[in-house]
C-alpha cells in the first residue's frame, strides 16, 4: 500500500507499520540536536521536537457557534479491523508528563511508564448504552518515581487519597482540618 498519499482534494493518508521502540511514525525537528536520538516509548506514532530554548506547543483553534478544539481518546480492545467492547478498568486515554534526570527521562521504574499522568479509565464493562468512567490522577512524590493514585473523579464526585490538605473550598463548604464549616 501507498505509506503516503496526498489527494487532488487535499486530504492527506499516512500509513504507518507497526512501530517499534526508537521509531517514530512522523517526527516534527524542529532542528534541535541530537533529537531523534532521545529516548521514547514504543509505538510512538507523532513526535514533535521544539527549537533548542523556545517552548514547543500544539495549537488546536476552532471558530464560530456551537465549535470547540478537542482532543478525544478513543480505545477498544481488539483490532482496528474487528473492534470489541472496552471492559471495566481499561485506560481509554492517558496524558503523561515527564521531566529529564540526569541521564535520561525520569519514569515509575516498576513499571516502566511516567512518573505522573492523568487518565480516563471505564468503571464498567462498555455496551452501546453503558460506559461509565472516572479521571484518575497520579503523582509521584519527591525523593521517588513510584507514581501514586492521588485524586479520582467520577460522576459521585472526588476522592483524594494520599493527599493531605489543610484548606478546601467548594462551593459553600470549606474543610480546615478535620471540620467542615458551611
Amino acid at each position: 500500500s501507498v505509506s503516503f498519499d496526498a489527494a487532488a482534494n487535499g486530504l492527506l493518508t499516512m500509513t504507518v507499520p507497526s512501530l517499534v521502540l526508537g521509531q517514530t511514525g512522523l517526527l516534527i525537528n524542529g532542528g534541535a540536536s541530537g533529537t531523534t536520538a532521545l529516548p521514547q516509548v514504543s509505538g510512538t506514532t507523532f513526535r514533535s521536537v521544539g527549537n533548542d530554548g523556545m517552548p514547543n506547543s500544539v495549537a488546536v483553534d476552532s471558530f464560530g457557534t456551537g465549535a470547540f478544539p478537542a482532543f478525544i481518546h478513543r480505545s477498544g480492545r481488539g483490532t482496528s479491523a474487528a473492534p470489541t467492547a472496552t471492559k471495566n478498568g481499561d485506560t481509554i486515554g492517558r496524558w503523561g508528563a515527564v521531566g529529564w534526570g540526569d541521564t535520561n527521562f525520569v519514569i515509575d521504574n516498576g513499571i516502566g511508564r511516567a512518573a505522573s499522568d492523568i487518565r480516563f479509565v471505564a468503571t464498567e464493562d462498555f455496551t452501546d448504552a453503558h460506559g461509565g468512567t472516572q479521571i484518575q490522577f497520579y503523582t509521584s512524590p519527591n525523593g521517588g518515581t513510584h507514581r501514586t493514585l492521588s485524586v479520582t473523579m467520577d460522576y459521585t464526585g472526588i476522592t483524594v487519597g494520599n493527599v493531605t490538605a489543610a484548606n478546601i473550598t467548594v462551593g459553600n463548604f470549606t474543610q480546615t482540618g478535620n471540620s467542615i464549616i458551611a
